[in-house]
């Protein structure tokens, strides 16, 4: 019967997607890299297999870090899908529409993301969602046109068989059973099924011979990739172990410094994850350019639903083994270690409402408990307790209760990172914190002077009585950088010179003032990121790295007066 037809059909679909959709990854993420491995002499970055990703990358070699990077990758291999997939549509039209629709939709899934969870339309990706876009359409078109029908029955094929594959699979995997995902994949299902129904016109048969192996591939790689992640996360249980072993461990007892002036970088991770030894191999490098403390940054989510935050999960780049590894690296080289958790929070978001500020100040002191742990079990020289988090400092009392939690946890000194303007100038309890931490990115004039910076600095140093500590500061090597500080991959030339000039600006500035305890530059990438040819913030690999080194190895004159606040050097 017609009817059959068709569901044995759906099967299938829903059957072969997961294959084909891990197929594309590989295709995208995978194959170019070891192209670039081996034909462009690039180095081939970490592997990473899980339930919904496989990923790889490459960096170095000739043109890697330019055309050849991550996103003109992706979209050659986009349109190379395309170009061999019209081939195949000859004899597979079923699969071959599926596999290009899959190809895009990987293609422009970051971008997505991006734009639905961070409400904005970030450049770098623009053409990866473009190309990936056009492919799910060009895709979809193909694989409905195998079915027989009008234009419902063909929607209602493409949006069974597989656009709720792709909107339920990662929710169900991800979310653990809860019961509206199940619900929204139950219903999309139920209402796609029901316009299949509608067919009437015999297809083409589908072979039950297809059905059963678009079933058994489907277990077998995710029986496979379960017990892959199971064996990963004892492999890496032990070499998490046996590193630590190696390393030197804190003194509990110890004294925690309550003020000391900090020559430091923002050391986050990308690509490679602070449990990695290419990690470490960098860490051991900074202090040739006399830098002698570090920021270490753990990155957790928000649920933009329930507002629940969950620390950086293990395995992840800022796992807590690995916080804990690159803490141990960074004091065995005689360096200091301030922790400084972030928490990625959808941007562009109506105002919280007053229950939903309540449900959020709950979530996050749970999170906030988590990392003060952390900080005494590594026994961080600093703790930071937050990241620009705007008119959610406007509530003092919710603000001075976390401190005193997490001062009942963790003893030694705590600061608070504002963002630059009306955060930092407005917040009213700097005075139950040891610093005040500004992230700078207040812009620089035409003649790089940081006088009227200095100034509003100062102001809030004084009111308060409490030295001020740069937690980020920073500049693209860009042209006009200075202009807008904040802006990261800014859509100018490069100027390595415009970084130069910008960070000899903020030292010349506060240089010498009593107030000033220091400054982590954002950022140094455990990856090595940076060079000559990048525009973006990052300083290694580029002349501001001269810069930092030479104020940072300074005589004392440089931090002269910091003593007035109680504070000690080194």
């Amino acid at each position: 019967m017609p009817a059959r037809r068709e569901w044995m059909r759906l099967l299938y679909w829903v059957a072969s997607y997961y294959p084909l959709y891990m197929a594309a990854q590989v295709w995208l993420w995978v194959a170019p890299a070891y192209w670039l491995h081996w034909l462009a002499g690039a180095e081939m970055g970490p592997l990473r297999v899980d339930p919904l990703l496989v990923s790889a990358g490459a960096r170095g070699g000739p043109g890697a870090g330019a055309w050849f990077g991550q996103q003109g990758m992706a979209v050659a291999m986009g349109v190379a899908a395309w170009v061999l997939l019209r081939f195949a549509r000859r004899r597979w039209p079923d699969v071959a529409g599926r596999a290009l629709a899959l190809v895009g939709f990987v293609l422009c899934g970051n971008w997505l993301v991006a734009v639905t969870l961070r409400g904005g339309l970030p450049g770098r990706g623009v053409w990866t969602g473009v190309v990936g876009v056009a492919l799910v359409v060009v895709g979809v078109r193909w694989a409905a046109a195998t079915v027989a029908g009008g234009y419902w029955t063909r929607a209602g094929m493409a949006l069974a068989g597989m656009a709720a594959p792709a909107a339920t699979l990662p929710l169900l995997l991800a979310g653990g059973g809860r019961a509206w995902m199940i619900a929204t994949a139950a219903g999309v299902m139920v209402v796609g099924s029901l316009l299949v129904f509608r067919v009437r016109t015999a297809v083409g048969e589908v072979r039950a011979v297809s059905v059963v192996a678009g079933l058994v591939a489907s277990v077998l790689v995710f029986g496979a990739l379960h017990e892959g992640r199971e064996w990963q996360a004892a492999q890496r249980a032990a070499e998490v172990k046996r590193v630590l072993a190696g390393l030197p461990k804190p003194d509990e007892g110890a004294p925690f410094p309550k003020l000391y002036f900090h020559r430091g970088v923002n050391f986050t991770a990308n690509g490679y994850g602070y449990e990695s030894e290419r990690a470490r191999a960098l860490l051991r490098r900074l202090p040739e350019f006399e830098i002698q403390s570090i920021a270490v940054v753990p990155y957790g989510g928000m649920d933009r639903r329930t507002l629940r935050m969950a620390p950086a999960r293990a395995g992840s780049w800022e796992s807590d083994a690995g916080v804990e590894i690159i803490a141990a690296t960074a004091r065995g080289l005689g360096m200091k270690v301030m922790l400084k958790p972030h928490v990625w929070r959808p941007q562009g978001d109506q105002p919280l409402t007053e229950k939903e500020r309540e449900r959020w100040f709950r979530e996050y002191g749970t999170f906030l408990e988590h990392y003060a742990r952390m900080a005494k079990r590594i026994h961080a020289d600093t703790f930071c307790i937050g990241v620009e988090f705007g008119s959610l400092t406007e509530d003092e009392a919710q603000w001075r209760g976390l401190i005193a939690r997490v001062r009942a946890i963790y003893a030694g000194p705590l600061v608070y990172a504002a963002n630059f303007g009306k955060e930092f100038e407005s917040i009213r309890f700097w005075d139950a914190l040891d610093y005040i931490g500004l992230d700078n990115y207040y812009p620089l004039p035409d003649d790089y002077s940081a006088g009227a910076i200095v100034e509003k600095v100062e102001r809030v140093a004084k009111q308060y009585g409490k030295p001020v500590l740069l937690t980020e500061a920073g500049y693209s090597s860009a042209v006009g950088a200075h202009k807008t500080p904040w802006a990261d991959h800014p859509p100018s030339p490069v100027s390595l010179e415009e970084q130069v000039k910008s960070y000899e600006a903020i030292f010349a500035g506060f240089s010498g003032k009593p107030w000033f305890a220091g400054v982590y530059w954002w950022k140094i990438e455990t990856d090595g990121a940076g060079g000559p040819l990048d525009n973006s913030m990052v300083p290694w690999g580029k002349p501001a790295m001269g810069t930092l080194k030479r104020w940072y190895g300074r005589p004392d004159d440089f931090v002269s007066g910091f003593e007035e606040w109680g504070g000690r050097l080194r």
